[in-house]
């Protein structure tokens, strides 16, 4: 039995200690949160105005952003914040893509893929979903349809992890712990310790949707009745601040530098749901969804959308000028600021 608890909305209040020691490189971290992620700030932490909502639209998408051009569906994207990047953005870089079909009405998996500086390479026939923890360790998790698979960073290959075969479609892995959150197709929640071979059924969190685990392994989960839940202490409560009727609900990692909180799709607008319950209002407008999201890395994200992956890298001069519509707008407007930041590029994700 679920014990819910309602939690208020309350004024949003970043927490970025990752970043307090760049103060320029924070300013350019909350200046793109309040563009993409759609959450801004108090006045005292940001000093950048943000007058508008971004309206994300097809004209979002350019193709001269597309690094991936895929025959199905983008449905999720890892960019690992961990050793697998350590040098990603000047170096190697390294991302993990799954697709699948949904042209008979309903999923087939088509692949669950790496991407090593460009180049793909399918892993599993059957791999559904991605994971890894923000640590410094070359680690990386995925869920297919007959149970776990770790990565093998010498072999390039994925390999069976423990004795897990149930039907995974949701996945999380623990910061500094030998322990994965697993989700399988019937809407069951494991907790998976000593190496993949015990598991422990959570009763007290029935029908899941989908689960995501913030940067300090707290774990939030989703419901087939679009509500967005928080496993706390004293059990699990049901996030109130998210507009009362949702037609479409998308929960992902937050930006890496926000600590205890997830990011929300709800309907139209994005949101940061804190463990304590906060809601911070959204200031990014989807009128166009992409099939996945990846935003933890922040400076580079990245978009499943209409079988291709986009990414935005902010990181780059010459990319910039390929975004188009309010983006490019916003971005131009604040281009000496992002030129001056991007100068403290080896100190963006201390991990």
């Amino acid at each position: 039995m679920i014990q819910t608890t309602s939690l208020v909305r309350k004024p949003l209040n970043l927490n970025c200690d990752t970043t307090s020691t760049y103060p320029g490189m924070k300013a350019l971290v909350l200046f793109i949160a309040a563009l993409l992620i759609g959450s801004v700030p108090t006045a005292e932490s940001f000093a950048y105005s943000y007058d508008s909502i971004l309206d994300v639209t097809d004209e979002f998408f350019s193709d001269d952003l597309i690094i991936y051009r895929a025959e199905y569906d983008i449905v999720d994207i890892l960019y690992p914040l961990n050793g697998l990047n350590k040098d990603s953005f000047t170096n190697n870089r390294v991302y993990f893509f799954t697709l699948a079909d949904f042209k008979s009405g309903k999923r087939i998996d088509k692949g669950l893929f790496i991407n090593i500086n460009g180049v793909a390479t399918k892993l599993l026939d059957n791999g559904r979903v991605s994971a890894a923890a923000k640590d410094h360790t070359k680690e990386a998790y995925f869920g297919a349809t007959d149970g776990l698979y770790a990565y093998d960073v010498v072999k390039n290959k994925a390999v069976k992890y423990g004795n897990f075969d149930d039907p995974i479609i949701s996945l999380g892995k623990v910061k500094g712990e030998d322990t994965i959150y697993a989700l399988t197709e019937d809407n069951v929640l494991y907790k998976v310790t000593e190496l993949g071979t015990k598991r422990e059924k959570i009763d007290h969190a029935p029908n899941l949707e989908d689960i995501v685990l913030d940067a300090s392994n707290n774990l939030y989960f989703s419901t087939p009745d679009k509500r967005v839940h928080i496993v706390g202490r004293d059990g699990v409560q049901q996030v109130k601040g998210l507009p009362e009727h949702i037609s479409y609900l998308k929960i992902y990692k937050a930006p890496f530098f926000v600590e205890d909180a997830i990011a929300v799709i709800a309907n139209e607008m994005s949101h940061l749901v804190f463990f304590n319950g906060t809601v911070g209002d959204g200031h990014c407008k989807y009128l166009v969804k992409p099939t996945a999201y990846s935003l933890q890395p922040l400076l580079l994200q990245q978009y499943g959308y209409k079988k291709n992956i986009y990414e935005l890298n902010f990181l780059n001069s010459k990319t910039r000028k390929s975004f188009s519509g309010q983006i490019k707008n916003l971005v131009e407007r604040r281009a000496d600021q992002i030129t001056k930041f991007t100068a403290e590029l080896h100190t963006l994700v201390d991990i």
